[in-house]
Parts: C-alpha cells; structure tokens; sequence
C-alpha cells in the first residue's frame, strides 16, 4: 500500500470524496508500481466563494 497524503483548501472534504481521490490516485499511480511509495494531492476551491458545482482540481506530486 502506498503512502498518499491528500490536502484540502476552501473546502471540507467528506468521506465519499475522500474514498474517490483515493480510487482516482491509486488507478493513476498503478503504473508505476513500487518506484512511487508516496504522494501528495492537493485539492482545493477552484470557484472559491462563488460556488458552483465544478468545484475541485487536483495536482499530484510524488513526495519522499
């Protein structure tokens, strides 16, 4: 199992949408095997206070 640390901003991250990004980040790591033991995700507000139903983006960035 892979270390896969997810950060958030401008937002509450719930259960269901922290089992997702967990799905989405390991179907994206599995490529590359054991050369990856560790990630960080950021995930943040992309529309801020205006709302709106597109509200996420996410970066991935292996870690140490």
């Amino acid at each position: 199992m892979r270390d896969v640390e997810i950060r958030v901003r401008g937002f509450e991250l719930t259960d269901a949408m922290k089992d997702h990004v967990d799905r989405r980040a390991a179907f994206a790591l599995a490529r590359f095997g054991q050369q990856i033991t560790h990630a960080q995700l950021r995930v943040e507000d992309v529309n801020g206070p205006r709302g709106g139903v597109g509200f996420v983006a996410a970066h991935l960035a292996p870690g140490r």
